[in-house]
């Protein structure tokens, strides 16, 4: 059995290729996936966290729990389907306050939920 593995987006051309190929796909009304198959053999996965988040620190706490959470349900990510994929992780402009207030459940809803639909239209 193939071994699946998540790789990192990081050029600019990779992103640029996701936001006007990709599908768009709703985690919640403040969290934006964008999905595209491709014919590598692995997994590419971004995220998109501007300054309008907030300071350095919270931007970097969704990270940190983006990673926790794909992977702590890493097998779920990895089996969404049989076609290989790229996928950027967006949040969307909100007031200044709400960022800060987002719990970690309310997060891993929101990126759980995005996963479930991904599944279902790549399906």
């Amino acid at each position: 059995m193939e071994n699946k593995k998540i790789y990192r987006l990081r050029s600019k051309n990779d992103f640029a290729l996701l936001s006007t190929r990709g599908q768009t796909v709703f985690g919640s009304h403040w969290l934006i996936f964008k999905v595209l198959n491709h014919e590598e053999k692995f997994h590419k996965l971004g995220w998109t966290v501007p300054k309008y988040v907030g300071n350095a620190v919270l931007r970097n706490k969704f990270k940190r729990w983006l990673r926790e959470i794909l992977e702590n349900k890493k097998q779920m990510t990895l089996k969404l389907s049989e076609k290989h994929y790229s996928l950027n992780l967006i949040l969307r402009k909100k007031n200044a306050s709400f960022y800060q207030d987002v719990k970690f459940e309310e997060f891993e809803r929101a990126v759980l939920n995005g996963l479930r639909k991904i599944k279902k239209i790549q399906n």
